[in-house]
């Protein structure tokens, strides 16, 4: 009898924890910056063990359908442009006069992380990333902020998250993402941390206009994005030309 009673408060504790997590979530992705279309002036910053790199650059959103990025190097011409859809991957490099055209699968090798486009989408503007089941999530509070975490045995054939465990912390003033952290558990043990901050007032929603990333896989990287100037009114267009003499770069033999 006991041990039926232990069984039934354990399953009923879970099932509150798991009701919490669910209201928690919901208010996060409510919070959540809503748009058709987005175009922002981004001004960045990279770091690594071979590179200091500064740059400027124009982000460019169409929900759901294509991410737009044009990078220079602050004296006005582009270097490189890179342009994601849920089915591709497309990026140009101006300086080494290169290109390539992938499928979307290969976004692992190029950010070193597996991600759907619409969780990919959502963590660039500091959006809570839709969570379509409960059941192997736990609530924890670290630093006076909500956290949703995936449990360390994880591993479903039903979810991107197979090999990925994410955690997300929430700011319990206005539920909006604060902390995202990505661990790829293999081949290669590789963590992805995001942070935002500086939020913004645009059309009664709020938005992160800093987001500061590390990459913990022994390379050091860091980076640091400065949205301004954000638009939602305007339609916005994705030119994606190819230079001809352009070289097409085979995607499989890029260093991981």
């Amino acid at each position: 009898a006991g041990c039926k009673s232990w069984k039934k408060t354990t399953t009923e504790s879970r099932e509150i924890e798991m009701e919490r997590m669910k209201k928690l979530s919901e208010k996060s992705e409510k919070a959540n910056f809503q748009y058709d279309w987005l175009q922002a002036k981004v001004s960045g910053k990279l770091e690594s063990e071979n590179q200091n790199l500064r740059f400027k650059g124009n982000l460019r959103l169409k929900k759901d359908s294509v991410i737009w990025i044009s990078v220079s190097p602050g004296f006005g011409f582009e270097v490189a442009r890179l342009m994601v859809t849920p089915d591709s991957l497309k990026m140009i490099n101006r300086l080494k006069q290169t290109y390539f055209v992938e499928e979307y699968s290969a976004i692992k090798t190029l950010i070193g992380i597996d991600i759907p486009f619409e969780a990919f989408q959502e963590i660039l503007i500091g959006n809570m990333p839709v969570i379509e089941s409960y059941y192997s999530w736990q609530a924890d509070t670290v630093d006076n902020l909500h956290v949703i975490k995936e449990n360390p045995d994880y591993n479903s054939d039903k979810s991107y998250t197979k090999n990925i465990r994410q955690e997300f912390r929430v700011d319990p003033e206005n539920y909006k993402l604060r902390k995202i952290r990505l661990e790829q558990l293999k081949p290669k043990h590789r963590m992805i941390s995001l942070d935002y901050s500086d939020y913004q007032s645009k059309q009664n929603m709020i938005i992160p206009t800093i987001i500061e990333g590390e990459i913990n896989d022994g390379s050091g990287s860091k980076i640091r994005l400065n949205y301004k100037k954000l638009n939602m009114s305007e339609k916005q267009h994705f030119p994606f030309s190819i230079n001809p003499k352009y070289k097409k770069l085979n995607f499989k033999n890029l260093p991981r």
